[in-house]
């Protein structure tokens, strides 16, 4: 199951916050585009881990919980967050629900014919660990 399967199976049970690099400057984790969502108790996705990630999960649970916030949110990727990008990042939140799946399903279809293709070739236990990996990042996997 990819990710994008995974979270729309579990946004059919509960709200979330989808959260996206909109846009970067400099040296950071992630390109735009790059997403996770945000549940009460888990998350599908990353957006390149670090306090950066951290900040921007409990930014997502603060407005699940009923925070309101800015859609947009910019994070300078040096001293401030310990982390040595250097970069800087604008994240995107999102308040979704069950009612958003179908426009979310297109959105996955759209983003899906500009990801980089990935041919994994082999099918023991290697190729399995690394399919189920890269079934979470923003790559079209084929197996062949």
């Amino acid at each position: 199951m990819t990710s994008e399967e995974v979270f729309l199976a579990q946004l059919r049970l509960q709200d979330a916050v989808w959260v996206t690099v909109q846009s970067h400057r400099g040296s950071v984790p992630r390109e735009a585009g790059a997403w996770m969502v945000v549940f009460s108790q888990n998350q599908v996705g990353t957006i390149g881990g670090g306090h950066l990630e951290w900040q921007a999960l409990r930014e997502a649970r603060d407005r699940l919980a009923g925070q309101l916030g800015e859609p947009t949110r910019r994070f300078a990727l040096g001293p401030s967050l310990g982390q040595c990008c250097g970069g800087e990042v604008v994240l995107g939140f999102e308040h979704v629900s069950a009612a958003d799946i179908s426009r979310l399903q297109a959105w996955f279809s759209q983003a899906r014919l500009g990801l980089a293709p990935v041919a994994l070739f082999g099918g023991g236990h290697v190729g399995r660990a690394l399919a189920q990996l890269l079934a979470s990042l923003p790559v079209k996997l084929r197996r062949v």
